[in-house]
């Protein structure tokens, strides 16, 4: 399945606007309406919110979704971590974590640091470059408040 784009877990689907504003103002948008990137909510897929982590990290691989999370369970064999430990290899879609869902919300420089690195991977990915890493923290790396 080619790379269509990005589902918010449900957690964190009232950001996906902010994220979508932030990338606007970075300049991406020109490129994304290009490759036709998908920004996505489980509601709009259809995705029970109950899912479990392993059948929601397998639907976005057989989708060509990269899944943007906050966090996700550690615990089980169902886990996102779990699921990434024996499921994924190299050419499988990352998971893309953002550090402090709060701060994404309430600080315009983060959000938009954050996003930037976003849009970075999504680019990547639709150019036919992957990770080499199953999840993806953003930021990278830290930034004062």
């Amino acid at each position: 399945m080619p790379f269509r784009g990005i589902l918010a877990d449900e957690n964190i689907s009232g950001l996906l606007l902010r994220l979508q504003t932030a990338l606007e103002r970075l300049d991406v948008k020109i490129v994304f309406d290009t490759i036709k990137l998908e920004y996505a909510t489980f509601q709009q897929l259809g995705i029970d919110p109950g899912v479990d982590d392993r059948t929601l990290w397998h639907y976005c691989q057989d989708e060509g979704w990269i899944l943007l999370t906050d966090n996700r369970n550690h615990d089980g064999t169902n886990s996102l971590q779990a699921t990434l430990v024996d499921s994924w290899q190299a050419g499988h879609l990352p998971v893309v974590t953002i550090g402090s869902k709060d701060r994404f919300d309430r600080d315009w420089q983060y959000t938009l640091r954050v996003s930037n690195e976003i849009a970075n991977h999504l680019m990547n990915a639709a150019d036919g470059i992957f990770s080499d890493r199953p999840r993806i923290f953003v930021p990278e790396r830290d930034i004062p408040n």
